[in-house]
């Protein structure tokens, strides 16, 4: 019996351990115009269903071709948001975009491949760890994009409709800004 008691507490051990450690996910946005905050707009899957949740400090973001339903539908980002990698590029689909006036921190790389529509007035912090993050901004970034801390070197352009402030971060531009 005294096995069967330790295999229970180690086996409820593991299950705390797991259930207490942040897995990092893809969230995909699926729900055309919205809040960020609406956990029925994010799905773990392109396309997929909704209602994964919202995305946290560990997960990656992707805006892609599924993402709106309509052309000129925009994600209200009017809060504090923190996700690891950020992926916008929407060519093979309905273009969207950005409004509202919130904070979205990014700690991993920072990639803009189609154009972002709306009136963003809101800040990206991009504050990197570890290696050295990709940032990537093909079409003009709404916004304000502050590097607070890290290192960063730049693919291909950099565009914004912004300002960029560099603050203790590192910036290697490999082509123009």
């Amino acid at each position: 019996m005294g096995l069967t008691i330790r295999s229970f507490l180690l086996l409820l051990l593991a299950f705390i351990c797991r259930t207490t450690t942040a897995d990092a996910a893809d969230f995909f946005w699926v729900g055309g115009a919205g809040s960020w905050q609406h956990a029925a707009s994010w799905s773990l899957t392109p396309g997929g269903k909704g209602g994964a949740g919202t995305p946290a400090a560990t997960d990656d973001v992707f805006i892609d071709g599924s993402s709106f339903s309509a052309a000129g539908q925009l994600i209200q980002l009017d809060e504090t948001a923190t996700c690891r990698n950020f992926y916008w590029n929407t060519f093979s689909g309905n273009a969207g975009g950005l409004s509202g006036q919130g904070k979205l921190t990014v700690t991993g790389n920072f990639s803009v491949l189609s154009p972002i529509q709306g009136n963003f007035n809101g800040t990206f912090f991009l504050n990197a760890t570890g290696k050295t993050q990709q940032l990537q901004s093909d079409y003009a970034c709404p916004g304000t994009m502050i590097l607070q801390s890290g290192n960063y070197e730049t693919v291909k352009t950099i565009l914004f409709d912004g300002d960029l402030f560099v603050k203790e971060a590192m910036l290697d531009i490999k082509n123009s800004i």
